[in-house]
């Protein structure tokens, strides 16, 4: 599964959930700290340590809540310590992209 296609991950005990585009969703047996080094940088954030969010699926950050609001209608958490960071990074990512710099 190409990484254009992951809205989201999370990890639910023993298995991971990835939720995908346009497509079934999946679930494997694993940790996901094990894949967080796998995920382009550029594209993809961590802000729990249960969820990794790809940014293209962003439509913003609702800072009440503190979550990102999905493109798939759901809401991801974000730990209040990362908000800033994550706010930063979304800023960051919507400006390259938008500039063409993202692949």
């Amino acid at each position: 599964m190409p990484f254009a296609d992951i809205i989201y991950i999370e990890q639910q005990v023993h298995k991971i959930f990835i939720c995908l585009n346009n497509t079934e969703d999946v679930y494997i047996y694993g940790k996901l700290s094990d894949l967080n080094e796998q995920f382009p940088e550029e594209q993809f954030f961590i802000p729990h340590k249960s969820f990794v969010v790809n940014l293209s699926f962003v439509r913003y950050i609702d800072t009440e809540l503190k979550c990102f609001a999905m493109g798939n209608h759901t809401n991801v958490p974000i730990r209040r310590e990362l908000l800033t960071k994550a706010k930063n990074t979304l800023e960051n990512y919507l400006f390259d992209s938008t500039r063409g710099l993202m692949n």
